[in-house]
């Protein structure tokens, strides 16, 4: 989403400077809190604000985004913030297999099912794709699928070119299915640090809690693996795997799986990053941001340095005191700190003519 925006050039002679750009949504908070600084956001947004255009993008969409999201900025003039009167509302929504029409076999453990894949917002000659027990049905294209489903079974569904969003999974007969569904789809996570991969399953046999495989790597690990960067914990209808001291080698998707489920459920993918974090300007034109390709989810804080020194109340990701160009400026995250930044300060200061 984006919005243009335009304020005079000069009042009573005093030449206008943007300090701050950003966006919010007042529906998490009264505040008009920086959504860099939210973190239900973390990880998953980023700007781009040029030539007085500024624009949101938000990934890995959660219900709970649905929201009006508004812009605001503020400048070195008296009546200096400036918001939006409306904003763009976000609808989110997931798409649902529903069933149609539903009849038993005469044998036992079997049901007819007429299903159908539906959303609030599909895109116009959508194409769909059907999943059973995860894997790919061929040649079924159409919104709704008609099949046989025995105890143990489930169903799915995408749209074509949105393969990675299924539905959740149904259950074809009586409820009863084996199915799994994990905390996080994507997880961002920096070299040498640690990770949870997490999931709830049912339908695992009472003896079995499974195991957890690397797709492309093709290992598997269990409570009683070797390895000791791997873990593997399980509680009743729960599961987890922690991988510590990470390697690029582990960027890989994970999976739970057992001896007792004839499916293929797509699992989570784990990206491994170098943890290099560096302070870039903000296009806001006052304001220092901390930067890195990847800031794993749900985890705060920043922390600022001004000429060695940690600067105490600034744990956000981004830093908006006066700079000086005497000064060096450097942030930290998770123990990993930037490089020491004053000469591209100095230059940004006096090229805006500040």
């Amino acid at each position: 989403m984006s919005c243009t925006y335009t304020y005079p050039p000069r009042i009573n002679d005093q030449e206008t400077v943007v300090q701050r750009t950003f966006w919010f949504t007042e529906l998490r908070s009264k505040e008009q809190l920086d959504l860099r600084e939210d973190i239900n956001y973390a990880g998953r947004i980023t700007y781009h604000c040029s030539d007085k255009n500024c624009s949101l993008k938000i990934w890995d969409l959660k219900l709970n985004d649905q929201a009006e999201y508004k812009f605001s900025f503020e400048t070195n003039q008296p009546d200096r913030s400036l918001t939006s009167s409306a904003g763009v509302f976000l609808t989110v929504t997931a798409l649902q297999v529903t069933i149609q029409s539903k009849s038993e076999c005469k044998t036992y453990y079997c049901a007819w099912l007429e299903l159908s894949c539906h959303s609030s917002c599909l895109p116009s000659h959508s194409s769909f794709l059907w999943y059973k027990n995860g894997k790919e049905i061929p040649d079924k294209t159409q919104q709704k699928y008609s099949d046989y489903f025995y105890r143990g079974d489930s169903v799915s569904c995408a749209v074509r070119g949105h393969e990675s969003f299924h539905s959740p999974l149904v259950c074809g007969y009586r409820g009863q299915c084996n199915k799994v569904s994990y905390t996080e789809r994507s997880i961002c996570a920096f070299r040498g640090s640690s990770v949870i991969i997490s999931c709830s399953h049912q339908g695992l046999n009472s003896d079995s809690s499974g195991s957890w495989i690397s797709v492309r790597g093709q290992q598997a690990f269990n409570q009683n693996t070797g390895k000791y960067r791997f873990q593997v914990r399980t509680h009743q209808d729960r599961s987890s795997l922690t991988i510590s001291d990470l390697t690029d080698s582990d960027s890989d998707e994970y999976r739970l799986k057992s001896t007792w489920w004839y499916n293929d459920f797509p699992g989570t993918t784990l990206t491994v990053v170098d943890p290099h974090v560096e302070v870039i300007r903000s296009s806001s034109e006052q304001e220092l941001v901390c930067h890195s390709s990847c800031f794993p989810l749900h985890r705060f804080p920043f922390m600022w340095f001004k000429n060695e020194e940690e600067v105490l109340g600034e744990t956000s990701y981004s830093y908006r005191k006066p700079v000086s160009p005497e000064d060096t400026y450097s942030c930290s995250y998770e123990g990993q700190r930037s490089p020491e930044v004053c000469k591209m300060i100095y230059n940004w200061k006096q090229s805006s003519g500040l």
